[in-house]
């Protein structure tokens, strides 16, 4: 097994789906599930159907999780507990404007996979990765009009 990030199935002896999982070295989060049985029954029916395991490397722990939520979503393994999926997540970047300040913005997931940036976090909707960028901006006492927490106005910024 890989000690990279990704994605782990495991398959039953029939071949049916029973559980994807994520990690960011695949070997020990595997390891780790199979030496952690007795801690709950669920973990441990997982533990005695599975018969194969298949991987998926990924970029990173980010890309593991994308593609493990996708995956779940797509396939619907029996052992996945939460079937209800964010519809979109977001994260932030910092993008230059105009006059070459470098600004937070919020994108979604399939800006995500394609973006070459650097990102911060993940967030399930726009408003909490907002809440996230002024928790910043207050933090370290920047501009709330710099930073698109303000409409642009002639006089300073409320921060």
């Amino acid at each position: 097994m890989p000690s990279q990030a990704g994605v782990y199935y495991l398959w039953s002896e029939s071949n049916e789906l029973l559980y994807i999982g994520k990690g960011s070295n695949i070997r020990n989060r595997i390891l780790f599930q199979f030496s952690n049985r007795n801690k709950s029954a669920r973990n441990n029916n997982i533990c005695e159907q599975a018969r194969d395991i298949t991987w998926e490397i990924t970029n990173g722990e980010l890309s593991a999780l994308i593609l493990s939520v996708k995956k779940i979503t797509e396939l619907r393994p029996t052992f996945n507990r939460k079937r209800q999926v964010v519809p979109t997540l977001h994260s932030i970047v910092l993008k230059e404007n105009e006059p070459g300040w470098l600004v937070p913005e919020v994108i979604s997931v399939e800006n995500i996979i394609h973006s070459k940036r650097r990102l911060y976090r993940l967030f399930t909707s726009v408003k909490k990765a907002k809440n996230a960028i002024k928790q910043i901006i207050d933090k370290y006492c920047l501009c709330h009009y710099a930073a698109n927490l303000e409409k642009t106005s002639p006089g300073p910024c409320t921060g």
